[in-house]
């Protein structure tokens, strides 16, 4: 099953509460140790998504970015927004990265444009104090 379809089923299983099957089916039934600690990683970005404020529109989460950042984050007329974190990303970084992109997502709802400025900066506390 490809990758961001397995996404958007644990994001299902996550909004219905059913976060132990989350790291099960993100790694596979045959993949080994790192891919379960990797899915666990996904499976704890998903829980911390629950938890920030809605941007009025759908997101989806991607853990397959190549960039030169950590995430990136884009709007789509078919899907609405997509964050895409970067597939090194681990830990604390992931979810950092996350919380960035997501205060982006809030700024770009109100303003429909986002940068580093202080309405960002504002978002961002939002989302990290939301998520502490």
């Amino acid at each position: 099953m490809p990758n961001n379809h397995r996404m958007a089923v644990a994001g299902f299983l996550l909004s219905m509460g059913l976060t132990l099957l989350i790291v099960e089916f993100l790694a596979g039934p045959d993949d080994g140790l790192e891919e379960l600690h990797c899915a666990y990683e996904q499976r704890s970005v998903l829980e911390h998504a629950a938890l920030l404020p809605p941007v009025g529109y759908p997101v989806s989460i991607e853990f397959d970015y190549e960039g030169e950042n950590w995430a990136e984050s884009e709007w789509s007329e078919d899907s609405g927004f997509i964050i895409r974190i970067h597939r090194e990303a681990q830990g604390f970084t992931m979810t950092d990265a996350l919380i960035h992109e997501w205060a982006h997502l809030l700024v770009w709802g109100a303003t429909q444009e986002s940068d580093h400025d202080d309405l960002w900066a504002v978002a961002y506390g939002r989302c990290y104090l939301r998520n502490n």
